[in-house]
């Protein structure tokens, strides 16, 4: 099976480089490697060009979900078999696009393809990333590819077989645009893969107010709202039902965080009894992630977990009830992390 690998990004000079070079270096010949540069004001299209890949530079902003589009339009990408798409702050490590096309070639029903997603080491809150990423992997993604449930196929790492993708990409302006073709996929009857053996590693957020919390109210904004557009809540689809229990859990549980003081007042030894289950877990879990990984830095910075899951259930009930409750802005904006290279 014939692949490439294409990239939309927005002042990406930093990283974009380290990419280009990884995608290559993981097989993909560099004549089969695209950027589309959304409306970049720095060095992104010149240090592309370094690299002697396809550019296309797109004098005027338009979001990733249309520069990709344009990408596919413009580069005549329908050619292919499989269209990778990277995001310009991810790095590909050996043997991910082989272990796809074996995917692909084994699941004639497969759309898309989701890999396995690591978080790039920097600091306390690059740490909290990486034992989410793998818990979630083991018991969430293993599950739903189990169950043929997967919701989400991240941008970062995902594979669309390229005769099915103007049936599921959104080529507008969209929020989570990963989220939607993947429940589009589902939709029309497509499966929704995860490939393990596939690993990409990406730069999260290293600053909580600018960068994390920005993102993860984008991510969990667009969560609500791309359920509520494909009319998810109250079907009884299998794809359905298993997003409804994930993000149903995910209230409930954030709920019970951020109003702990007052369950703790009125029912001390259950309370007290589920916070100690529950962090022993996370402690657990993390020990298990530091030394699969050999990530150190899990284990060391495992006491700031105990905050940042107060933070992130602040934000999740936050992104819910600005979906549901409030007026939902039309603009659209690109969204980065400050950029860090692998120390």
């Amino acid at each position: 099976m014939k692949i490439c690998a294409l990239i939309a990004a927005k002042n990406e000079a930093v990283a974009i480089c380290m990419t280009i070079d990884s995608i290559i270096s993981a097989g993909v010949p560099k004549e089969d490697v695209y950027l589309v540069s959304d409306g970049s004001t720095d060095a992104t299209v010149e240090l592309a060009q370094t690299r002697g890949i396809n550019v296309l530079a797109l004098a005027v902003n338009g979001g990733k979900s249309v520069a990709i589009a344009k990408g596919i339009k413009h580069f005549n990408l329908a050619s292919y078999d499989l269209l990778a798409l990277a995001d310009a702050d991810t790095t590909f490590e050996a043997g991910y696009f082989d272990a796809m096309k074996t995917a692909f070639e084994k699941h004639p029903n497969a759309a898309i393809a989701c890999g396995k997603v690591k978080s790039r080491p920097k600091n306390w809150l690059t740490a909290w990333r990486a034992l989410q990423y793998a818990v979630g992997h083991w018991l969430i993604k293993e599950g739903q590819n189990a169950l043929k449930t997967i919701n989400v196929a991240a941008g970062c790492c995902s594979v669309f077989r390229m005769s099915l993708f103007d049936e599921i990409w959104e080529s507008k302006p969209s929020i989570v645009e990963d989220m939607m073709a993947t429940l589009r996929a589902h939709d029309l009857g497509y499966d929704v893969i995860y490939v393990r053996d596939a690993v990409v590693i990406t730069a999260d957020p290293q600053d909580l107010l600018r960068s994390y919390s920005r993102q993860l109210v984008r991510w969990n904004g667009g969560a609500w709202t791309c359920t509520r557009q494909l009319k998810m809540w109250g079907s009884t689809r299998r794809i359905a039902l298993e997003t409804q229990l994930v993000l149903g859990e995910g209230l409930v549980t954030s709920f019970l965080l951020m109003f702990m003081p007052v369950w703790l007042f009125l029912f001390p030894r259950t309370v007290e009894t589920w916070f100690l289950i529950d962090s022993g877990f996370m402690f657990f879990s993390a020990a298990v992630a530091s030394v699969t990984q050999k990530r150190w830095d899990i284990i060391l910075y495992s006491p700031s977990y105990l905050v940042l899951r107060f933070v992130d259930s602040y934000l999740f009930l936050r992104s819910f009830v600005k979906a549901f409750f409030q007026t939902q802005s039309k603009q659209l904006s690109w969204q980065s992390s400050t950029r860090y290279k692998l120390s």
